[in-house]
C-alpha cells in the first residue's frame, strides 16, 4: 500500500491544539492500518506506516496533524475507496436509517422544513428523508468535492452526524456547516467523546481506515462551539447548536 509521503514525516513532540490553541504534547501513536473493523473481527495487516496523535493540556483534545495536507483525492484513494465498508459497514444503510428516524422525530412539528445532511457521504440520510415527503439534502466535502456547494443561509437544519471527529480541521469545518443555517435555523451534531483519557502511549481506540483525526473530550466540543459564538445543548451523544 502506497501512502503519501507526509506520513513518513518527522512528528513535532509538540503541536497547537486544533480547538483552542494550547499547547498539545505527543500523546500516543497507531499504526495506518487500524480501524474501527476489528470489533467486528476484520483486520488489515499492519502497514508500518505511525500514525502519530497530541494532546491538548487545556482542552483535552486528541488530535493527527498526519493528514492536514492531504487532497479530496487522498482521500477517496487511501480511505473512502471500496474497502471502506469493511471497516465501516453500518455506513451503507444502517446508520443513516437510525438517524432518519431520530431526524424526523426531530423536526416533526416542524412546517415543511429544509434539511442539509453535511457530510453525508453517499447521500442515504437525506435520500430516506426525501423518500418521507421532507425537504432534505446532502453534500459531502470529500464525496462532492467537484460539486457546486449548497446554497448558504438556506437551511432551517443542518445535520452533522459523526463528521468533526474526521476533519483535520474541526472548527473550519464546524463554520462551514453553519454558514448553510438560516438566521434562525438549528445545527444537529453527534461526535464520539471521550470522558477519561489513559495515559497511555500506545492508542488503542482511534481508526485510520475510518479517518478518525480527532477524539474530542466533553470540554473541547464545548470550546469547538463558543469559537462560533452559538449556543450549545449537548447530551452525551448528539449536540445542538443555534447561531
Amino acid at each position: 500500500m502506497s501512502v503519501p509521503d507526509e506520513l513518513l514525516a518527522h512528528t513535532p513532540t509538540s503541536s497547537v491544539c486544533k480547538v483552542c490553541g494550547s499547547a498539545a504534547a505527543l500523546y500516543g501513536v497507531t499504526d495506518f492500518n487500524k480501524s474501527c473493523g476489528e470489533n467486528g473481527g476484520h483486520y488489515f495487516p499492519l502497514s508500518g506506516i505511525p500514525v502519530y496523535y497530541h494532546q491538548c493540556g487545556h482542552c483535552g483534545l486528541v488530535f493527527t496533524n498526519a493528514f492536514d495536507r492531504w487532497s479530496p483525492a487522498q482521500y477517496v484513494q487511501h480511505i473512502y475507496n471500496d474497502d471502506y465498508v469493511l471497516v465501516d459497514p453500518d455506513y451503507v444503510d444502517a446508520r443513516p436509517r437510525s438517524y432518519a428516524d431520530f431526524v424526523q422525530q426531530f423536526v416533526r412539528k416542524a412546517h415543511n422544513p429544509a434539511l442539509l445532511d453535511y457530510g453525508g457521504g453517499n447521500g442515504k440520510l437525506a435520500a430516506l428523508l426525501a423518500e418521507q415527503g421532507f425537504n432534505a439534502h446532502s453534500w459531502d466535502p470529500i464525496a462532492d468535492s467537484g460539486c457546486a456547494l449548497p446554497a448558504l443561509a438556506s437551511f432551517d437544519l443542518v445535520t452533522a452526524f459523526e463528521v468533526i471527529e474526521h476533519t483535520p480541521e474541526p472548527l473550519a469545518t464546524t463554520r462551514q456547516a453553519l454558514s448553510f443555517l438560516q438566521d434562525d435555523g438549528v445545527m444537529l451534531f453527534s461526535t464520539l467523546t471521550i470522558d477519561h483519557l489513559p495515559p497511555t502511549r500506545r492508542i488503542t481506540g482511534t481508526s485510520h481506515r475510518a479517518m478518525a483525526t480527532s477524539r474530542f473530550t466533553p470540554a473541547a466540543r464545548l470550546k469547538s462551539c463558543s469559537a462560533h459564538s452559538v449556543t450549545a445543548s449537548i447530551t452525551s451523544t448528539t449536540s445542538r447548536i443555534w447561531p
